[in-house]
């Protein structure tokens, strides 16, 4: 379904595009979760961003409750909190069961857009309508100007974070600051993920660990290429 929509955001109309979207199994197994990103521009066949006005990208989200046969049975609109920069709201958000908490990882822009950083935070829509999360600064990488495609995952009962795939560092918020990442372990990976890009948290199903990545070619447009991706429980690579 087509979510795209008219709405006014801090006095001006946008057309909001339906774009990326993360679907999970909701705590009961009866339904699903799934976060909408809407955007207020498009993407041309070579690549150029259209249509968002010359002064504000803006994301926004909407949670949306699916039943089993993926009716939609309740949604509810993320307004973000308006600043006056180029790039507004958190994007490529990706919603993650832990233990019953549904907790979220989102790109933002910050440091007046010179910069891209991961937040992470309690995705309690129905409570605070609202993606107030946290940024996480990696303590191993500290002067990167560019941070995403992090997900989550669960490993060893514990929730974790893959930060890079090649080699594949599995990181943990760190317990005490959770404004910080440490890296936790390393493993070797095949030399096609030296170019994989994290889309999904991992999924546990039959006693393994499910992904889905992405590599990128640099063309106009951009092509995007995914592959599936299995580890066994001590996240060891089984096939891909």
């Amino acid at each position: 379904f087509d979510l795209s929509m008219n709405y006014e955001f801090n006095g001006v109309n946008y057309f909001f595009n339906s774009s990326s979207s993360c679907i999970i199994s909701n705590k009961t197994n009866d339904g699903y979760l799934l976060n909408v990103r809407l955007v207020n521009y498009r993407i041309t066949e070579d690549g150029n961003y259209v249509d968002w006005g010359g002064k504000h990208i803006v994301t926004m989200n909407k949670y949306i409750e699916l039943s089993n046969d993926f009716e939609i049975q309740y949604e509810q609109l993320i307004n973000p909190i308006y600043e006056d920069v180029t790039h507004i709201g958190t994007e490529d958000v990706r919603i993650f069961n832990n233990k019953d908490v549904i907790r979220y990882l989102g790109t933002i822009y910050y440091n007046n857009n010179k910069n891209i950083g991961i937040v992470h935070g309690l995705y309690d829509i129905k409570n605070k309508n609202k993606l107030d999360g946290t940024q996480i600064i990696p303590l191993f990488n500290v002067n990167s100007e560019c941070e995403k495609n992090w997900v989550y995952f669960n490993y060893k009962g514990e929730l974790h974070i893959i930060y890079n795939w090649f080699p594949l560092k599995i990181c943990k918020i760190h317990e005490d600051h959770h404004t910080l990442l440490e890296l936790i372990e390393e493993k070797q990976m095949p030399n096609l993920f030296k170019y994989a890009r994290g889309s999904t948290c991992g999924a546990d199903y039959n006693n393994e660990i499910w992904f889905v990545i992405h590599v990128v070619s640099y063309e106009i447009p951009r092509h995007y290429y995914h592959i599936i991706v299995v580890f066994d429980k001590n996240m060891n690579i089984l096939r891909h």
